[in-house]
């Protein structure tokens, strides 16, 4: 009887958790779950696709000639390839369909399902992390939640995120129980992950990289490590003949990305204040640039004041910084007031006789300079090296949180539209197969998102929080939509 208690009691938590995720679902997408098979969210564009593509793979079996020769875009061949092919929702959509659901019944089930799991996914990841359901509450609903997400209402393949925190999951726990079954939950959840969409089949692999290189670069680490590659790698095969034929036909069609197209779709710096107009609380238009919806909330921001602030307080004052990070952190304040002062007082420069000593026309290089410099510094502090060196949780996801930001602003940076550094890092990823072909760099955003609270230290009370993601859906976001060629292609 007490076994049976005890094990009711660590149910309930997830039962409770789980019906105030579906309830706010359904107020954030009121009243879509009142006519699942009559409208569609947000619009007819993507949304309409996106169902099409959905129904077409459950009529036909993926990877075969037939399934990439879908039915558009006649006579050319491998028209699947002009899009997603959104495999990861099949086992949602597919046996709707084939129990007699229509195509948009499908749609709206599998999006609608794709905020109470998210919120699900990093509760769990959260309550492995801390032990405490209160901050994973807190994770769930900023990431399941996040505004990020209500301005990709139309691209159901980004708001499907759920499988990156259940992979995340999956490693940490195979790094302390050493048990199989969370290698299992780490491929499952990546393989999926990569085929619900393109974006994150090439963006989470660089957090899973950070990932491995923070907790599992050592020797004592070795074996753990090449567990977790090798399970990786297995997992990654059934995408091969997917990437082998997008490969093949977008090369016979010469489909190319432009380098300025992709820096278009990089986020401004000051788009980390702009949100979806369709939010209700958080309108800030100065900013706004399509795909450039990068607020994450007043929550998750405040949450990682007081995250920082804490790290602050714990800090000895009495200790004197190394001599080292003194000379790196004068050297980047430095260059900074230069950068800054090439956009207070214009151009300038220092000759002497006729030779040019200094010259500041724009902030990119000194800017640049000093963020290197600033970089430099922190590695040099001597608790972060000690972070470093125990593995420690929280200071990898903000570190990563940082780095997932700053891809998010494209190959070159720009602050209201005028360049800040000479090279981001996300020009270095576009060097490696597949990056250069994907134009949205601001996607990163969700993985940013996920890092927020994916290592938030013991917390000693949670009485209060409050849903700054949260809106309601007006009727006029949910568009009545009629498909006679999906239904008879059904009967």
């Amino acid at each position: 009887m007490d076994n049976k208690s005890g094990r009711w009691r660590r149910i309930v938590p997830w039962l409770i958790a789980a019906l105030c995720y579906v309830t706010f679902a359904i107020i954030q997408t009121w009243p879509l779950v009142s006519h699942l098979s009559e409208v569609l969210p947000n619009d007819l564009g993507d949304p309409v696709l996106n169902t099409w593509i959905i129904w077409w793979d459950a009529h036909a079996v993926p990877f075969t000639t037939r399934w990439w020769n879908a039915p558009i875009f006649y006579p050319s061949e491998g028209a699947l390839a002009f899009s997603e092919v959104l495999l990861g929702l099949t086992p949602i959509t597919t046996p709707i369909q084939w129990l007699g659901g229509s195509p948009v019944t499908a749609y709206n089930v599998a999006f609608f399902l794709t905020f109470p799991l998210s919120a699900l996914a990093a509760h769990a990841l959260v309550y492995r992390l801390t032990g405490r359901h209160d901050a994973g509450a807190i994770a769930g609903l900023v990431y399941g939640f996040a505004p990020f997400r209500i301005a990709h209402f139309p691209q159901i393949q980004v708001m499907t995120s759920y499988w990156m925190p259940l992979a995340l999951l999956g490693l940490h726990e195979y790094v302390r129980s050493k048990k199989s079954r969370w290698l299992i939950l780490f491929g499952v959840s990546w393989l999926m992950q990569a085929l619900s969409n393109g974006y994150y089949l090439l963006f989470f692999p660089v957090l899973i990289g950070l990932w491995i290189a923070w907790f599992l670069l050592s020797r004592a680490t070795l074996r753990t490590a090449a567990a977790v590659i090798a399970t990786w790698v297995v997992a990654s095969l059934p995408l091969v003949p997917l990437l082998w034929s997008y490969r093949r036909i977008h090369a016979g069609f010469g489909f190319t990305r432009d380098a300025g197209e992709i820096g278009n779709f990089g986020a401004d710096v000051m788009s980390l204040l702009d949100a979806s107009p369709l939010l209700k609380f958080w309108r800030l238009d100065a900013f706004h640039q399509a795909e450039g919806e990068l607020f994450p909330g007043f929550t998750a921001a405040l949450l990682v004041l007081v995250f920082f602030g804490a790290w602050l307080r714990k800090s000895d004052r009495t200790a004197r910084p190394p001599r080292v990070t003194i000379l790196l952190l004068t050297a980047s304040a430095a260059m900074i007031a230069v950068a800054l002062s090439a956009v207070v007082f214009g151009p300038w420069a220092i000759t002497i006789g006729k030779t040019t000593v200094v010259s500041v026309k724009v902030i990119t290089k000194p800017f640049s300079i000093g963020l290197l410099l600033l970089a430099m510094a922190v590695m040099t502090i001597p608790r972060i090296a000690a972070a470093f060196h125990r593995r420690s949780v929280l200071m990898f996801y903000v570190l990563a949180m940082g780095l997932m930001y700053l891809l998010c602003f494209g190959p070159q940076p720009h602050v209201l539209g005028m360049p800040l550094l000479v090279r981001g890092p996300y020009s270095l990823l576009m060097q490696l197969p597949g990056y250069a072909s994907i134009r949205v760099p601001a996607r990163f955003a969700m993985l940013a998102a996920l890092t927020v609270f994916g290592g938030p230290p013991k917390l000693k009370a949670c009485n209060s929080f409050s849903l700054s993601g949260l809106r309601l859906m007006p009727q006029r976001n949910c568009r009545r939509v009629t498909l006679p060629g999906l239904a008879g292609s059904m009967n």
